[in-house]
């Protein structure tokens, strides 16, 4: 997932939200911050968190997702 500012001011404690599909659960994920963005590197469970994105800047996650059998 993705997250970016394309414009046209800096974003300063903006909540980024992702929550797992239905019946599966988010068991970890990881940030990685360009441009100059900030906030949380990594957490488990669905992300809602708070970051810092200058005008260009993006944020990265990579979640790892459990999926049960039969979902």
């Amino acid at each position: 997932v993705v997250v970016g500012n394309a414009g046209p001011s800096n974003v300063i404690g903006a909540t980024v939200a992702d929550n797992a599909p239905a019946g599966t659960s988010i068991t970890g994920w990881t940030a990685v911050y360009a441009g100059g963005a900030s906030g949380t590197a990594n957490g488990s469970g669905n992300i809602n968190q708070t970051v810092t994105i200058p005008v260009g800047g993006t944020v990265t996650y990579t979640i790892t997702l459990n999926i049960p059998a039969g979902v």
